[in-house]
């Protein structure tokens, strides 16, 4: 099986997947928070053979646990709040979103290093930096 990651909002879960073959972005929002059918449907693709990158919701973790699954986080540091709404303005996210993250990022960063053994905090790196994928 390959690998499974949670990415937190924003960190490049979808710029790598466009860039590079074998690795998926898993969108969450057609699951209407299941977190079940959701994490069902990460592992069949992870046990297919792809790198399958998914929300960072607890719920989303805390399916994977249950079913046993080894997964990474891939998580911010809090003093990059700011520059991550900027990036979440940038990219076009309405303003529920903006308000939710600029609201409850704090919450988000204390709740993972709170309830996660295997974070990576990419402190001012994306993911694919974080993956040391970048030059390979």
């Amino acid at each position: 099986m390959k690998e499974i990651i949670c990415g937190f909002a924003g960190v490049g879960k979808s710029t790598l997947a466009k860039k590079r073959a074998g690795y998926v972005d898993l969108e969450s929002t057609p699951f209407k928070k299941d977190w079940d059918l959701y994490s069902d449907v990460a592992i069949h693709m992870a046990k297919s053979g792809y790198t399958v990158m998914v929300s960072c919701h607890l719920g989303i973790r805390q399916a994977l646990k249950q079913k046993e699954v080894n997964y990474k986080v891939y998580s911010p540091v809090e003093s990059e709040k700011y520059r991550y709404l900027q990036n979440y303005k940038d990219r076009g996210d309405d303003e529920s979103f903006l308000k939710m993250f600029e609201t409850n990022f704090y919450k988000f960063i204390k709740e993972i290093s709170e309830t996660e053994t295997n974070v990576f905090w990419l402190h001012g790196r994306n993911l694919e930096d974080g993956l040391n994928l970048t030059n390979k």
